[in-house]
Protein backbone atom coordinates (compact mmCIF):
# COMPACT_ATOMS: atom_id res chain seq x y z
CA UNK A 1 0.00 0.00 0.00
CA UNK A 2 1.97 3.38 -0.77
CA UNK A 3 1.70 6.29 1.65
CA UNK A 4 -1.03 8.18 -1.20
CA UNK A 5 -3.45 5.56 -0.56
CA UNK A 6 -2.84 4.96 3.21
CA UNK A 7 -3.65 8.89 3.48
CA UNK A 8 -6.34 8.24 1.76
CA UNK A 9 -7.79 5.49 3.57
CA UNK A 10 -7.07 6.94 6.63
CA UNK A 11 -8.43 10.40 6.11
CA UNK A 12 -12.11 8.67 6.34
CA UNK A 13 -11.70 8.57 10.16
CA UNK A 14 -10.34 11.70 10.81
CA UNK A 15 -13.06 13.27 12.57
CA UNK A 16 -14.17 10.71 14.73
CA UNK A 17 -10.52 10.51 15.56
CA UNK A 18 -10.17 14.95 16.17
CA UNK A 19 -13.32 14.58 18.30
CA UNK A 20 -11.57 12.36 20.48
CA UNK A 21 -8.21 14.18 20.87
CA UNK A 22 -6.27 11.63 19.05
CA UNK A 23 -4.83 14.66 16.72
CA UNK A 24 -2.76 16.08 19.51
CA UNK A 25 -1.33 12.99 20.04
CA UNK A 26 -0.10 12.66 16.16
CA UNK A 27 1.13 16.09 16.67
CA UNK A 28 3.05 15.56 19.40
CA UNK A 29 4.57 11.82 18.50
CA UNK A 30 7.98 12.88 17.47
CA UNK A 31 8.49 14.58 20.46
CA UNK A 32 7.12 12.09 22.54
CA UNK A 33 9.78 10.26 21.05
CA UNK A 34 12.65 11.70 21.70
CA UNK A 35 11.95 12.45 24.98
CA UNK A 36 10.69 9.15 25.54
CA UNK A 37 7.54 10.40 26.89
CA UNK A 38 5.03 7.31 25.98
CA UNK A 39 2.60 7.94 28.71
CA UNK A 40 -0.06 9.76 26.67
CA UNK A 41 0.06 7.36 23.97
CA UNK A 42 0.33 4.51 26.10
CA UNK A 43 -3.38 5.36 27.96
CA UNK A 44 -4.94 6.40 24.49
CA UNK A 45 -4.49 3.02 23.25
CA UNK A 46 -4.94 1.00 26.32
CA UNK A 47 -8.36 2.88 26.39
CA UNK A 48 -9.27 2.50 22.65
CA UNK A 49 -8.36 -1.50 23.02
CA UNK A 50 -10.51 -2.10 26.02
CA UNK A 51 -13.29 -0.41 24.98
CA UNK A 52 -13.38 -2.47 21.95
CA UNK A 53 -12.88 -5.33 23.89
CA UNK A 54 -15.78 -4.74 26.02
CA UNK A 55 -18.13 -3.82 23.05
CA UNK A 56 -16.79 -6.91 21.47
CA UNK A 57 -18.53 -8.78 25.05
CA UNK A 58 -21.81 -7.14 25.29
CA UNK A 59 -22.57 -7.63 21.60
CA UNK A 60 -22.14 -11.54 22.45
CA UNK A 61 -23.19 -11.17 25.52
CA UNK A 62 -26.97 -12.20 24.49
CA UNK A 63 -26.97 -14.72 22.10
CA UNK A 64 -23.94 -16.60 24.22
CA UNK A 65 -25.79 -16.47 27.98
CA UNK A 66 -22.99 -14.07 28.87
CA UNK A 67 -23.75 -11.27 32.01
CA UNK A 68 -23.28 -7.93 29.99
CA UNK A 69 -20.22 -7.00 32.16
CA UNK A 70 -17.30 -9.56 32.23
CA UNK A 71 -16.93 -11.24 35.39
CA UNK A 72 -13.66 -9.83 37.43
CA UNK A 73 -11.19 -11.99 36.24
CA UNK A 74 -12.06 -11.40 32.46
CA UNK A 75 -11.96 -7.99 33.26
CA UNK A 76 -8.72 -8.42 34.36
CA UNK A 77 -7.97 -10.35 31.41
CA UNK A 78 -9.00 -7.81 29.25
CA UNK A 79 -7.31 -5.70 30.90
CA UNK A 80 -4.53 -7.18 30.54
CA UNK A 81 -4.53 -7.46 26.94
CA UNK A 82 -4.77 -3.85 26.71
CA UNK A 83 -1.88 -3.24 28.24
CA UNK A 84 0.05 -5.59 26.41
CA UNK A 85 -1.38 -4.17 23.35
CA UNK A 86 -0.23 -0.54 24.49
CA UNK A 87 3.43 -2.07 24.98
CA UNK A 88 3.38 -3.23 21.31
CA UNK A 89 2.46 0.32 19.78
CA UNK A 90 4.85 1.86 21.80
CA UNK A 91 7.65 -0.26 20.83
CA UNK A 92 6.77 -0.29 17.32
CA UNK A 93 6.55 3.94 17.53
CA UNK A 94 9.66 4.10 18.78
CA UNK A 95 11.23 1.83 16.21
CA UNK A 96 9.62 3.97 13.38
CA UNK A 97 10.06 7.35 14.59
CA UNK A 98 13.33 6.79 16.63
CA UNK A 99 16.01 6.67 14.44
CA UNK A 100 15.71 8.85 11.17
CA UNK A 101 13.61 9.87 8.93
CA UNK A 102 10.24 8.21 9.45
CA UNK A 103 8.37 6.39 6.50
CA UNK A 104 4.92 8.18 7.34
CA UNK A 105 3.60 10.79 8.54
CA UNK A 106 2.88 10.71 12.81
CA UNK A 107 -0.61 11.70 12.14
CA UNK A 108 -1.33 8.98 9.48
CA UNK A 109 0.72 6.39 11.25
CA UNK A 110 -1.39 7.25 14.44
CA UNK A 111 -4.72 7.17 12.65
CA UNK A 112 -3.58 3.33 11.27
CA UNK A 113 -2.49 2.80 15.07
CA UNK A 114 -6.49 3.80 15.85
CA UNK A 115 -8.05 1.19 13.47
CA UNK A 116 -5.90 -1.39 14.33
CA UNK A 117 -6.95 -0.40 17.87
CA UNK A 118 -10.68 -0.91 17.76
CA UNK A 119 -9.97 -3.78 15.20
CA UNK A 120 -7.71 -6.22 17.31
CA UNK A 121 -9.62 -4.81 20.59
CA UNK A 122 -12.97 -6.05 18.97
CA UNK A 123 -11.60 -9.41 17.60
CA UNK A 124 -9.18 -9.82 21.04
CA UNK A 125 -12.58 -9.38 23.15
CA UNK A 126 -14.64 -11.55 20.98
CA UNK A 127 -12.66 -14.47 21.41
CA UNK A 128 -12.68 -14.07 25.00
CA UNK A 129 -16.19 -14.02 24.69
CA UNK A 130 -16.43 -17.40 22.50
CA UNK A 131 -14.29 -18.77 25.02
CA UNK A 132 -16.53 -18.24 28.41
CA UNK A 133 -20.10 -18.57 26.53
CA UNK A 134 -18.67 -21.75 24.39
CA UNK A 135 -19.37 -21.07 21.03
CA UNK A 136 -19.13 -23.43 18.90
CA UNK A 137 -19.30 -21.71 15.70
CA UNK A 138 -18.26 -18.60 14.55
CA UNK A 139 -19.95 -16.79 11.51
CA UNK A 140 -18.42 -13.93 8.67
CA UNK A 141 -20.41 -10.37 9.49
CA UNK A 142 -20.42 -7.05 8.09
CA UNK A 143 -20.48 -5.05 11.26
CA UNK A 144 -18.77 -1.75 10.28
CA UNK A 145 -19.05 0.86 7.76
CA UNK A 146 -17.05 -0.22 4.39
CA UNK A 147 -14.33 2.30 3.49
CA UNK A 148 -12.26 0.09 1.52
CA UNK A 149 -14.57 -2.73 -0.06
CA UNK A 150 -13.24 -6.20 -1.07
CA UNK A 151 -15.15 -8.68 -3.36
CA UNK A 152 -13.16 -11.38 -1.85
CA UNK A 153 -14.43 -10.09 1.93
CA UNK A 154 -17.99 -9.89 0.86
CA UNK A 155 -18.23 -13.11 -0.68
CA UNK A 156 -17.33 -14.61 2.68
CA UNK A 157 -20.27 -12.64 4.37
CA UNK A 158 -22.79 -14.96 5.91
CA UNK A 159 -19.72 -18.17 6.17
CA UNK A 160 -20.60 -19.85 9.83
CA UNK A 161 -17.76 -22.49 10.28
CA UNK A 162 -16.31 -24.54 13.29
CA UNK A 163 -15.00 -21.90 16.04
CA UNK A 164 -11.62 -23.70 16.08
CA UNK A 165 -11.25 -23.49 11.73
CA UNK A 166 -10.07 -21.01 9.80
CA UNK A 167 -11.56 -18.42 6.81
CA UNK A 168 -10.05 -19.08 3.44
CA UNK A 169 -9.49 -15.54 1.53
CA UNK A 170 -11.25 -16.29 -1.93
CA UNK A 171 -9.40 -13.97 -3.64
CA UNK A 172 -6.63 -10.83 -3.66
CA UNK A 173 -3.50 -10.12 -2.68
CA UNK A 174 -3.44 -12.90 -0.01
CA UNK A 175 -5.55 -15.65 -2.19
CA UNK A 176 -5.56 -19.03 -0.34
CA UNK A 177 -4.39 -17.65 3.27
CA UNK A 178 -6.44 -19.24 5.75
CA UNK A 179 -7.49 -16.72 8.99
CA UNK A 180 -9.13 -16.65 11.99
CA UNK A 181 -11.19 -13.77 11.24
CA UNK A 182 -10.87 -10.58 8.50
CA UNK A 183 -8.81 -8.71 10.79
CA UNK A 184 -6.23 -11.97 11.60
CA UNK A 185 -3.16 -9.47 10.87
CA UNK A 186 -0.94 -12.57 13.03
CA UNK A 187 -1.63 -15.17 9.73
CA UNK A 188 -1.69 -11.57 7.31
CA UNK A 189 0.07 -8.68 8.62
CA UNK A 190 -0.63 -6.27 5.44
CA UNK A 191 -2.80 -4.36 6.56
CA UNK A 192 -4.28 -3.93 2.80
CA UNK A 193 -5.99 -7.08 3.09
CA UNK A 194 -8.02 -5.85 6.18
CA UNK A 195 -7.86 -1.78 6.94
CA UNK A 196 -11.40 -0.30 6.82
CA UNK A 197 -12.88 -3.42 5.50
CA UNK A 198 -15.80 -3.33 7.56
CA UNK A 199 -15.97 -7.47 8.59
CA UNK A 200 -15.55 -8.55 11.81
CA UNK A 201 -16.58 -12.49 13.13
CA UNK A 202 -19.10 -13.28 15.71
CA UNK A 203 -19.70 -16.06 17.46
CA UNK A 204 -22.52 -18.52 18.39
CA UNK A 205 -23.24 -21.59 20.67
CA UNK A 206 -25.16 -23.34 17.84
CA UNK A 207 -26.59 -21.11 14.90
CA UNK A 208 -26.86 -20.77 11.14
CA UNK A 209 -26.58 -17.20 9.54
CA UNK A 210 -30.27 -17.13 9.19
CA UNK A 211 -30.50 -17.58 13.31
CA UNK A 212 -27.76 -15.00 13.65
CA UNK A 213 -30.06 -12.72 11.49
CA UNK A 214 -33.00 -13.22 13.56
CA UNK A 215 -31.07 -12.54 16.92
CA UNK A 216 -29.87 -9.36 16.96
CA UNK A 217 -31.38 -8.03 13.14
CA UNK A 218 -28.06 -7.92 11.19
CA UNK A 219 -28.33 -5.92 8.16
CA UNK A 220 -26.08 -7.39 5.00
CA UNK A 221 -26.86 -4.54 3.27
CA UNK A 222 -25.79 -1.54 5.60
Amino acid sequence: MTLEKLGRVLDRTIERMERRGRCEIAERLREMVRRGEFTALRKWAIAGHLGAQLKAWALHATWLDLPGLPPTAVQGELVERAIAFSDDVVARVSAVYGAGEPPISPRLYVRLVADVAVRRGWSEGAEVAAREGGARWKTWVRVYPVREPRDWHVALEGQTIPERMKFTLPGGPNAGRRVDAPHDWDSVPDPAEWINCGHAVIYTPAATWKDVLRKRGVNRGR
